[in-house]
């Protein structure tokens, strides 16, 4: 059986922010360094790796996920 599921993920133009919160939490550089290196191939590959059980949301620019669930939540 094959189970349908959505992946969200944030807009290919919020990188700073997210780089942002990874400092001000205190994330290790060398993981900084990291997604901030591969942030745009990431993004691209789930966004064409097809599957029919899978749908891509991406947020728009500057939102947050929460967001998102309180939009859908009652869908």
């Amino acid at each position: 059986m094959e189970v349908r599921y959505t992946v969200v993920i944030p807009h290919f133009a919020d990188i700073f922010i997210y780089k942002d919160r990874y400092i001000k939490r205190g994330n290790d550089i060398d993981f900084i360094n990291l997604i901030e290196r591969n942030w745009d191939k990431w993004i691209e590959n789930i966004i064409t790796k097809s599957s029919i059980n899978k749908t891509v949301v991406i947020l728009p620019k500057d939102g947050c996920l929460q967001a998102y669930i309180e939009k859908y939540k009652n869908i």
